[in-house]
């Protein structure tokens, strides 16, 4: 068993028919421990008991695998949703209580994700942002997040819907019940007052921690990339680390810049997707001010674009940040016809998001709020 986050440890087990691990957590609390879904422990059965269990989750009916063996050892109930319940029981595990939606068990809150089997729930901790995930997606291949295939599943487009509300929740860690091991880590992150990450990396050839100077929790994983580039090829990790704080991005890629009254400007107008925009408001909340504006243009080039556009409005909303569109209607609110007067006044601790495919040429509108 080993830690994976802070008071979060796992354990696997390789299943030779699928050909990757399933994984078993147990998370560390003051309120009870508790087990989610666990696999055949092994020699980490002691540790486990020495550690305490209060309460065993399973996320679907499925996942009962070695729930017996850790009650008995250790006294823990098991609970699992109700509509899971009676598969379970006719496989010979012992439930002692029901997983209800919207229920919080500790710091976890139960939410839907019915598909693969009726009663599949994930488990969200909405304080540190992450997601406890049972079959609902796999993570296979390494570093990937895939669907099982169709005949395993009870109801395939009631679990893609599922999949998409879950991505509506608020996270930045997917924690897999099934999926391959992988081989770097990142860890320990924290953000600076400009939302630069330290954090750090475990590698087949070493753990190293980093700095960097730019902005953007994501950006820690595109530096464990790197280090793994250098370790891949026999490089010195360390050396690569130490060489991290000093690289930069090009002009208009989450460059910090600020108005003549100390307000956060965040240039991230070189281009636009989906994925970049959510990373960026992400970046944008972890900023330290006290009102958030998201200033976004078209992002151009993309399928359904209605749809995203309007996603993005949602997941800025969710995130009590401002939105103020320019130049297209597509976010589900009218473009600002002047946004330097839609913005206000901005005051030292204010922060705005500046971000849009090329072809909506708002770095003119970022560079205009920094001279002021």
């Amino acid at each position: 068993m080993r830690a994976i986050l802070p008071d979060i440890f796992t354990w696997s087990w390789f299943s030779q028919p699928h050909g990757y691990d399933f994984n078993g957590y147990l998370v560390l609390h003051d309120e009870g421990n508790l087990c989610i879904d666990p696999v055949v422990p092994g020699d980490d059965l002691a540790e486990i008991e020495r550690a305490g269990v209060a309460r065993i989750l399973l996320t679907n009916r499925n996942h009962s695998r070695a729930a017996n063996a850790i009650r008995e050892r250790t006294g823990a109930t098991v609970a699992i949703h109700p509509d899971d319940a009676p598969h379970a029981i006719g496989q010979g595990t012992a439930i002692d209580g029901e997983l209800l939606i919207g229920e919080k068990i500790g710091p976890l809150v139960i939410e839907p994700a019915a598909g693969k089997s009726p009663g599949e729930v994930a488990l969200h901790w909405p304080e540190r942002r992450l997601l406890f995930i049972g079959d609902a997606v796999i993570g296979n291949p390494p570093g990937t997040c895939a669907l099982l295939r169709e005949k395993v599943m009870d109801d395939p487009a009631r679990l893609r819907q599922s999949v998409r509300n879950l991505l509506e929740l608020d996270f930045d860690t997917l924690l897999f019940g099934e999926g391959a091991d992988c081989d770097v880590r990142v860890h320990h992150l924290v953000l600076d007052a400009l939302a630069r990450p330290s954090f750090a990396v475990d590698t087949p050839w070493g753990s190293v921690d980093v700095r960097l100077s730019v902005s953007g929790r994501h950006m820690a994983v595109n530096a464990a990339a790197a280090l793994a580039c250098v370790g891949a090829v026999g490089g010195d990790l360390a050396a690569g680390a130490a060489v991290l704080p000093d690289v930069g991005l090009t002009a208009m890629r989450m460059q910090i810049e600020r108005t003549s009254s100390g307000a956060v400007i965040l240039n991230d107008s070189y281009n636009a997707n989906p994925t970049s925009m959510r990373a960026a408001i992400d970046a944008l909340v972890d900023l330290a001010a006290t009102r958030r504006v998201a200033v976004v243009g078209l992002m151009a080039e993309i399928s359904n674009a209605e749809d995203e556009h309007r996603a993005i409005a949602l997941y800025a909303a969710d995130r009590g940040v401002e939105l103020i569109a320019v130049g297209t209607d597509l976010y589900g609110v009218p473009p600002a016809d002047d946004v330097v007067i839609a913005l206000g006044s901005l005051a030292g601790d204010h922060a705005v998001l500046v971000k849009g495919s090329r072809v909506a040429g708002l770095e003119k509108l970022a560079a205009l709020l920094v001279s002021g």
